[in-house]
Parts: C-alpha cells; sequence; structure tokens
C-alpha cells in the first residue's frame, strides 16, 4: 500500500510538473507584462490553518515566492513573537542573496528597497543595504521590496520634495504638478515601469494602502484566492491570460480606430 501511496504522488507531482510547463509555454507566445506587483496575503490564517507558528508560515510563504509588499508600517505593530520571526527571516536569507552565484545573480535581478527600513534593526538594514548595492548593475529583472511601506507615505515624502524643490525656484508661486509628484515616487526614481498587474493573495480585496498613484490608470487588479504561503504558477495563469485579453482587445481598438 506504501508503494501505491508513493507511486501515486511521484505520478501526481510529474503531471504537475508537465502541465505547469506547459502553462508557462503558452504564455510565452502572448504579451507578458513588464511590471506586476504583489500583495502576499494569508500568512497568517495558513499559520492557523496548518497548526504552524506564524513564523513558519512567512518563512514557507518566502520560499513560494518572494514578494513585493512584504511589511506595511503598521505591520511593525504585529505582536512582537511574529515580528521577531520576520525579522529573522531576512537576517537568515538576504545574506544568502549577497552571495555570488544565488538567484539575484543567476539572472541578474536588481534589488531594490522602497519605505522605511530605517526602522528594522541595524543588522537588516546593514544586509538590505549591501544586498542592493551588489545588485545595482544587474539590469535583467528588478524586484522591488516595499518594507516598511505605505502609499501614503510615499506620496506625502514626493509631496514633500516638490514643495522643497519648489520653494527653492525664483518666481512666485511656483506649482507643483501632478508630473512633479510622479518623478519624486520610489518607482520612478529606481527607474521601473508602470504597473501593469497587482495581485493580492488570499481573496481579501483590499489593497492595503499599497501603490495607490501607480496603480490608479491602467493597472489591472486581481484578487486570487490562495493563502500566499502555498500559491504555485497555475494560480496565476487566468490573471495573465486576461491580461493578454485585455492588452490584445486594447490593441484590435488602436488598430480599429486608426484605420481609415
Amino acid at each position: 500500500m506504501q508503494k501505491l501511496r508513493d507511486g501515486w504522488a511521484w505520478l501526481q507531482s510529474k503531471l504537475i510538473d508537465y502541465v505547469t510547463k506547459l502553462f508557462a509555454q503558452v504564455l510565452r507566445q502572448g504579451p507578458v507584462p513588464d511590471h506586476v506587483a504583489f500583495i502576499p496575503d494569508g500568512n497568517r490564517r495558513f499559520a492557523r490553518l496548518t497548526h504552524i507558528t506564524r513564523g513558519d508560515a512567512w518563512m514557507k510563504g518566502a520560499s513560494a515566492f518572494p514578494g513585493a509588499k512584504v511589511l506595511g508600517n503598521a505591520g511593525c505593530q504585529r505582536p512582537e513573537e511574529e515580528v521577531e520571526s520576520i525579522m529573522k527571516l531576512f537576517e537568515d536569507f538576504v545574506p544568502q542573496l549577497c552571495i555570488a552565484g544565488s538567484i539575484v545573480y543567476e539572472y541578474d535581478i536588481r534589488v531594490n528597497v522602497f519605505g522605511r527600513p530605517e526602522m528594522f534593526p541595524e543588522s537588516v538594514q546593514r544586509d538590505l543595504r549591501r544586498l542592493q548595492e551588489v545588485t545595482r548593475h544587474h539590469k535583467s529583472v528588478i524586484f522591488n521590496l516595499c518594507m516598511p511601506y505605505t502609499s501614503r507615505d510615499e506620496i506625502t515624502r514626493a509631496v514633500e520634495c516638490c514643495a522643497v524643490q519648489s520653494l527653492a525656484q525664483d518666481h512666485d508661486d511656483p506649482p507643483v504638478t501632478e508630473k512633479d509628484i510622479d518623478l519624486q515616487l520610489m518607482t520612478t526614481v529606481a527607474e521601473c515601469p508602470p504597473v501593469d498587474v497587482l495581485i493580492r493573495t488570499s481573496g481579501v480585496r483590499r489593497l492595503s494602502d499599497f501603490l495607490l498613484w501607480q496603480g490608479c490608470k491602467d493597472t489591472q487588479i486581481h484578487f486570487v484566492p490562495t493563502l500566499w504561503p502555498v500559491v504555485g504558477l497555475l494560480d496565476w495563469v487566468p490573471t495573465i491570460l486576461d491580461y493578454q485579453r485585455k492588452v490584445w482587445n486594447r490593441r484590435s481598438t488602436l488598430t480599429n480606430t486608426d484605420s481609415p
């Protein structure tokens, strides 16, 4: 009986691997979003459902796929045990990324940290600065870690920069425009493309103060029911297919509009 179970588990893993590769090939045939943002939600619920600690749930979530909005400013007010687990995760995980041969070197990934990292312990701040430094010349992929981050804080800081620059100009009452604010946003300063798709896992349907400025125009917002620690490629397939469909429809509309 045990051999039968092992054989069935092996067959399932092979089928999942085959289907995953097949879907990946299919998705590559259409337009792929340049900038995808994630709100990796559901770690604590996963901990409750599986009877593990919140720290272990965060660890599993990190191994599933590193998220974009890791922690908001209010996240630092979570229970002390949970915050310590998250900090321990960073202390273990970030230095490994700085080592030659890690995934950021293999895929030429540049890492940016947005938000208020000064709220973290000095050891974590040091590791994050090191990670940004060793990847700053990488160009193939940009990976943004937003932590601790809120969109309102980002917009406020951008407006403050604009006000300082405006007051420094010679003429009276210099205007502050939407473009001025946009140029001061962390994503713009880091030369990130516009957000094409914003995904939140766990089924919760809110943005939680994340990329509110960047996600207010053509961004497609999707809410995925799967909890973050157990997401996989198959969870993203409907989202990417919907993105491709809308891009094709938009191109078709523009083509028809331009036709004589």
